[in-house]
């Protein structure tokens, strides 16, 4: 009587045994294949991150849209900073850096996943110029911005200057939202004009 029981409850133990060991053993997998997809769109983001770093390092490349890039990856993808981010100059963008290097199906896939995501990086502010010196202006910060507090001191560096700005003057500064950190903080820019 006693081996009657004893048979049903062994069999139903190592059913339960076996399931557990299934269900643990998918568990598995899945938690593999989530981590092979994450290294995989992690390998994917620092590829493209470092196309777009090795474009912009040449010499000859037109920088004047161009503010940041780097890897985001909450949202799973390279973050770039336009000046101009419309969708005109995003598409630009996409096709200068990867044309060239990677082809138009990269280009689609690129695309297609979603792996790099625009911000505009035009940043504003109006300060007050102390020094001069050929295409590099020391001033000083009139009110908070984005990204300076008033009375802080910048150096900011010019393509072209305009030769009717002096020491003394206020002037708005648009720049590409790209600040070096040294001491003072340095900044490129975009346009400078003259407050009246």
């Amino acid at each position: 009587m006693k081996r009657k029981i004893l048979i049903p409850i062994i069999v139903i133990f190592i059913l339960i045994l076996i399931i557990i060991v299934v269900l643990l053993k998918g568990n598995f997998h899945k938690e593999n294949n989530s981590e092979l997809y994450d290294v995989k769109v992690n390998k994917e983001l620092s590829d493209i991150n470092l196309l777009i770093q090795d474009y912009f390092s040449k010499d000859t490349t037109d920088l004047s849209n161009y503010g940041y890039n780097y890897i985001d990856e909450k949202r799973n993808a390279v973050i770039v900073g336009l000046m101009d981010d419309s969708e005109e100059k995003q598409e630009e963008f996409i096709n200068n850096v990867f044309s060239n290097c990677c082809g138009s199906e990269y280009i689609k896939f690129i695309k297609d996943n979603s792996l790099i995501k625009f911000k505009n990086s035009k940043s504003i502010f109006e300060a007050q110029v102390l020094t001069k010196n050929d295409n590099i202006l020391t001033v000083k910060v009139l009110k908070n911005s984005n990204q300076f507090r008033k009375n802080d001191t910048v150096v900011v560096k010019a393509l072209k200057l305009n030769d009717e700005i002096i020491v003394g003057d206020n002037i708005k500064i648009t720049f590409n939202g790209s600040v070096l950190t040294s001491n003072p903080p340095q900044i490129g820019t975009y346009d400078i004009e003259k407050i009246k």
